[in-house]
């Protein structure tokens, strides 16, 4: 800004991701104080610097306890229940948000960001879908005696059961499950 013939501009800022040099002040999770140098340009290019000027930002840490409790609730699920793949999801989530944690400057709005990574992640888990009649089923099939059957159909079984086996998964779709449950 231009104040009586001067063209005023911030030089410098210790905290730059709080108070940046375009005068944006981002709100901070922890008080923080801010030291600002001010450049003060007259109408013939002439510079100067002002001392360092303090200012207090008061931080807001609300949204601390309330990832703090995210990341306990999440991390205390039965991982055992869910598809192996958004369980990863949800750990990968958790890794970024801790390290997000550990930020110089943590921003209020970091922890929202983070809050929503989290929540995604956790709104993302599927659970496994239910193998019991597909595994009791290959297990009839393994008991059968092959002596019953000629080799050619028996190895024929045989191999249908391990592509099964092969594909299903704790990750598999309801549909994949039917699909093999019929393939059988």
């Amino acid at each position: 800004p231009v104040y009586d013939k001067y063209t005023l501009s911030l030089y410098s800022s210790d905290h730059e991701k709080i108070i940046d040099l375009d005068g944006n002040v981002n709100l901070p999770v922890y008080d923080t104080t801010v030291n600002l140098v001010v450049k003060v340009v007259d109408q013939n290019n002439q510079e100067a610097y002002s001392k360092p000027i303090s200012i207090n930002i008061t931080g807001n840490d609300d949204s601390l306890e309330n990832i703090n409790n995210l990341l306990d609730e999440v991390k205390n699920i039965d991982e055992s229940l869910y598809k192996p793949s958004t369980v990863k999801n949800l750990k990968d989530a958790i890794n970024s948000v801790e390290q997000i944690l550990t930020t110089k400057d943590l921003l209020v709005s970091e922890l929202n960001d983070a809050a929503t990574l989290l929540n995604q992640a956790y709104q993302g888990l599927e659970l496994k879908e239910d193998q019991t009649t597909l595994q009791k089923l290959i297990a009839e099939i393994k008991g059968l005696d092959s002596k019953l059957y000629t080799d050619k159909s028996y190895q024929s079984l045989m191999e249908i059961v391990k592509e099964v086996e092969d594909q299903i998964n704790d990750d598999s779709s309801k549909e994949e499950i039917v699909s093999a449950i019929a393939k059988l």
